[in-house]
């Protein structure tokens, strides 16, 4: 990678691992490397604390903004972020192109990062319930039927190498857990690979929301 310069990073950016990205902003803006972000809209309807929601109500008030517009506009605050959002229609469009015409301030930044955090907790694996076309042996996660890119082999060679894992996101129902939908198939390759390094041993790493 000596021989090639990295113009950005294509990344997962939301409120649920917004610390972990602004953690490592300040090495993307020396290098002069962007950072794509996508999802930065899943889960807006999310259940909220009330601290939470206050806070949401006050800066739509405010500015008299949608509360997408409200989370674009923090993410695309800082230097070097940019953010990936779909857009299916030209109702849709107008509101995403009116998200620029107003400023988060650095107090309202900072509040942000105070009130939205989310706790990563250890969930046994065996109450993770999944679809049963998906509950495969390590033998058939290694053949990787479904061809799922990475391979959850490769996520667990990752994990090996850098001891880095990131937290799976489950919805919880009554006494079990079960894998978001917004991502199904990115949170599957995590359970997956998992699955192949513990089996169902050790206790996964996740965000309940």
């Amino acid at each position: 990678m000596k021989k090639v310069k990295i113009s950005s990073n294509h990344i997962e950016l939301n409120l649920f691992n917004h610390h972990e990205v602004l953690e490592d902003l300040a090495f993307y803006q020396k290098s002069k490397i962007s950072l794509i972000g996508y999802g930065a809209l899943n889960h807006l309807s999310m259940p909220l604390t009330k601290i939470q929601q206050d806070f949401l109500d006050s800066l739509q008030k405010r500015y008299n903004k949608t509360k997408s517009q409200i989370l674009i506009r923090y993410f695309t605050s800082f230097e070097n972020i940019i953010l990936l959002s779909r857009t299916d229609s030209i109702d849709h469009l107008d509101n995403n192109l009116h998200t620029f015409d107003f400023d988060i301030t650095e107090k309202e930044r900072n509040r942000f990062k105070d009130i939205f955090q989310y706790k990563i907790q250890h969930i046994p694996v065996k109450k993770i319930k999944i679809p049963p076309n998906f509950n495969k042996t390590n033998f058939e996660i290694l053949q990787n039927p479904d061809d799922l890119i990475p391979s959850p082999f490769v996520i667990a060679q990752a994990f090996v190498s850098y001891y880095y894992f990131k937290p799976i996101k489950l919805l919880k129902k009554k006494d079990y857990y079960y894998l978001d939908n917004y991502d199904f198939y990115g949170e599957l390759k995590k359970y997956l690979s998992w699955k192949l390094l513990h089996n169902d041993t050790t206790p996964i790493p996740a965000i309940v929301i």
